[in-house]
């Protein structure tokens, strides 16, 4: 009876066993990865207003699933509290920031489980405009075709008194031409680098150089994955003639070792991109300009 009694203990033991090692194998290993989601792609910047910066980008491939809960936007420097974008969003408007800061903006994407996905970032600087004369303030910006007496060269950057702006210049002040408009071929409207339009100075204007254009209704479509540096520029010019929308240029304007730069728009008028009638003809423009010396941001300058 007792030896009943034993193997009838070591046969319990021995389930016992058996359960618990089973048991154990199921038990999920703590250490095992949680699901991550997938970063957003293609985020982009632009200058949207003096202390506003834009941002849009392609949403996570993520959002499908459902620990997908939100995006994390964080903004250095300075002391700004990370901000929650929810699902679905793929455009951000931040205001209150500075001028002539470079600004990082990191995005995650997140899921419930306490993941997140890896940064993506960019750097970008705040804006100002000028899209009125510097002169007029009820008047756009013009410069006008060769035979105008009016100004066909653009100085991108100027202060009169406490205000700073774009204004059109004369061949009498050349030397402070940025980028110019030439009609002296016929069929051709020229416009870009002032040194490289065609014309016969007597004193050289400045030098500054172009990238080509791009299609874009205003600069606020203008969005960038790269800082300006980053594209192809050049003493040159294009024939307006050859294109039915508005165009945007990339600028730089060299002054020693030290670049400026801009965002310019060209805008159509109903009729072409001269407007006007006679001999003074124009075209219109509005410009985005950075004060400050190599930071590759176009920033919009206006009051």
């Amino acid at each position: 009876m007792k030896f009943f009694n034993l193997a009838k203990y070591f046969a319990i033991i021995a389930i016992s066993a058996f359960i618990f090692t089973a048991c154990e194998e199921n038990v999920t290993n703590p250490d095992t990865e949680q699901p991550k989601p997938e970063s957003i792609t293609n985020l982009q910047a632009t200058t949207f207003a003096k202390d506003t910066i834009a941002l849009k980008f392609t949403q996570s491939v993520s959002e499908s699933n459902t620990l997908f809960t939100d995006y994390t936007l964080t903004i250095t420097p300075g002391t700004y509290a990370p901000m929650t974008v929810p699902k679905g969003t793929n455009y951000i408007k931040i205001g209150g920031l500075q001028s002539n800061i470079e600004y990082t903006f990191s995005i995650i994407a997140n899921y419930s489980n306490d993941s997140s996905s890896a940064p993506a970032t960019i750097k970008w600087a705040t804006a100002y405009r000028f899209d009125k004369n510097i002169n007029d303030d009820t008047e756009v910006i013009k410069i006008y075709e060769s035979a105008s007496d009016f100004g066909s060269g653009l100085m991108l950057y100027t202060m009169q008194g406490s205000t700073a702006g774009s204004v059109a210049k004369k061949i009498a002040n050349s030397i402070d031409w940025d980028l110019a408009l030439h009609t002296q071929t016929a069929g051709e409207i020229r416009f870009g680098s002032a040194k490289g339009i065609g014309y016969n100075f007597t004193t050289q204007p400045n030098v500054t150089e172009v990238s080509e254009p791009i299609v874009a209704n205003s600069l606020n479509e203008v969005f960038d994955s790269q800082a300006l540096n980053a594209k192809i520029y050049k003493q040159q010019y294009v024939n307006l003639s050859n294109y039915t929308n508005n165009l945007v240029f990339y600028a730089r304007k060299v002054v020693g070792s030290d670049y400026y730069y801009a965002k310019v728009l060209v805008k159509k008028g109903t009729n072409g991109f001269l407007q006007g009638s006679g001999n003074n003809r124009y075209i219109e423009l509005q410009v985005s300009y950075q004060t400050a010396k190599n930071l590759p941001y176009a920033k919009t300058a206006s009051n």
